[in-house]
């Protein structure tokens, strides 16, 4: 049997996942030399694979069969792993694709407190990042989206008065000088306190953009 358990069916008959069972259904490898080498080697596929036919080639001598075995799930290994590169480089042509067919975001808001609304996003963001560069910035909507409603909360009704408009904040990239990322930030007003602003980020600082909120900065004008 298999050691650590870690068989798969192979043409309806159970088989380890590296081929170390012999024809009896019993595996080649002592039991302490197989844990430690699942135990050491396990990042990978490949190197897993590779360690436990190095260390088993004395006990593989005479049983060419179970050798041929052996390198079969070493060259498999490979193969996924290969694949699994082959993937990487398309996910990441795919992201250069789209970072360079994103157009510049719309800006259509002129009211006479945009200069109080994008520092209100600015001062936003310093909470999720210390230091940072605004290239520009962009506000898509016309106007101020207005809400008045109740709301219940901790067993008591508020009513709401407020509105919101999203600031997207164009901020150079860290790491490429040719981009910029595209922050949104939301930008509450409330009625009740005097038109008092503040500002509610979308991501987080340490957030993983997706290709979508990047921008070639060549784009910002």
């Amino acid at each position: 049997m298999c050691l650590l358990e870690t068989r798969i069916e192979c043409a309806g008959q159970p088989s380890c996942f590296f081929g170390m069972l012999d024809h009896a259904n019993t595996c080649i490898l002592d039991r302490e030399t197989c844990r430690s080498v699942f135990l050491s080697n396990n990042d990978t596929v490949a190197g897993l694979a590779a360690a436990i036919l190095a260390r088993s080639q004395e006990k593989l001598k005479g049983r060419p069969g179970a050798f041929v075995v052996a390198i079969a799930a070493v060259g498999l290994a490979k193969e996924v792993e290969a694949m699994q590169a082959s993937l990487d480089q398309r996910e990441k042509s795919l992201a250069e694709l789209i970072i360079q067919q994103n157009p510049l975001p719309s800006d259509r808001y002129a009211g006479g407190d945009r200069d109080q609304v994008v520092a209100v996003a600015v001062d936003a963001w310093k909470h999720q990042q210390k230091d940072f560069e605004v290239l520009a910035s962009r506000i898509p909507s016309e106007v101020w989206s207005r809400e008045t409603l109740w709301q219940y909360s901790n067993g008591t009704w508020y009513y709401v008065d407020r509105s919101r408009l999203q600031v997207q904040l164009l901020v150079a990239d860290e790491k490429d000088d040719s981009l910029a990322k595209i922050l949104p930030i939301n930008i509450w007003k409330d009625h009740q306190k005097g038109d008092a602003m503040i500002g509610t980020p979308i991501f987080s600082g340490d957030e993983v953009l997706q290709p979508s909120s990047y921008l070639l900065r060549e784009k910002i004008r």
